[in-house]
């Protein structure tokens, strides 16, 4: 609960600027619409924002449209915190059921950054703290975005990986290659760690599988489960385990997607 009451002025500001940056050069009476609130009002907080530096009039065709300073806002914003936050009862009720750890990661232009992680309370203790970055092309959390992912995403990864050293970015060089294992991915519902980042950043001793976490149908992260390859095999594992991943998966899905959420990973 609030310790003071909410400054319901200064809410609408905020409102209004919204909606000066999601309409593309809007007019007054746009935001007035918009936000739900009267002509001369809307105008009084454009004003504002204007002496605030966060907007600018177009003098010629009345039009407001938001300046530079509004990336200042979202400066300390972090999005894999965030992210994480939500997740976090998910991966421990995971890992209750399962013993085993896991990460949830989101793609960040050359990686995937781990938002949240249950490795430390369980099996496994290798360090891989929110904020690591992944390879998109060695890891499984990276393959299964990349296979359920918006074009833009996967050609950002592909582009950003191709002229990267690492035995497993040969994928990215390698459309052929890449479109056959993204396509049977799709087919099966789950990746797998390359041998190649396994043998290199576990020595071979662990391997792991990931599923995306969608929402209307488009990955915005994955949720992978880390083993060791001793106790059981990769086919007995994956049938014991594979339903509680998906299903921690669509509950996390369920989550990300709700309004509460104030920005959409990518």
């Amino acid at each position: 609960m609030a310790s003071y009451r909410p400054v319901i002025a200064a809410l609408r500001v905020l409102d209004v600027l919204l909606a000066v940056n999601r309409l593309e050069r809007p007019t007054s009476g746009q935001v007035a619409r918009a936000v739900g609130i009267n002509a001369a009002t809307a105008i009084r907080m454009l004003e504002t924002l204007v002496a605030g530096g966060f907007v600018r009039r177009d003098i010629e065709n009345g039009t407001f449209t938001p300046t530079g300073r509004t990336l200042d806002l979202s400066r300390g914003y972090q999005a894999h915190l965030e992210v994480g936050a939500i997740a976090r009862p998910f991966l421990e009720e995971l890992q209750r059921q399962v013993a085993w750890p896991s990460d949830l990661a989101i793609f960040d232009g050359d990686a995937m950054i781990v938002a949240e992680t249950s490795r430390g309370r369980g099996r496994l203790f290798f360090d891989r703290k929110p904020g690591f970055r992944a390879p998109v092309f060695g890891t499984s959390l990276g393959l299964a975005y990349l296979a359920f992912c918006n074009p833009l995403d996967r050609r950002r990864a592909i582009e950003g990986a191709s002229g990267q050293s690492g035995a497993w970015n040969d994928l990215a060089r390698d459309d052929k290659a890449l479109e056959k294992l993204l396509g049977d991915i799709r087919a099966r519902g789950y990746s797998l760690m390359t041998e190649a980042y396994s043998r290199e950043a576990y020595g071979s001793a662990v391997w792991a599988f990931s599923v995306p976490v969608l929402v209307s149908g488009e990955a915005l992260a994955s949720l992978n489960l880390t083993l060791l390859r001793e106790p059981m095999g990769r086919e007995e594992a994956i049938g014991r385990f594979l339903k509680p991943v998906q299903s921690a998966a669509e509950r996390i899905a369920v989550a990300l997607g709700a309004p509460a959420l104030s920005h959409r990973p990518r």
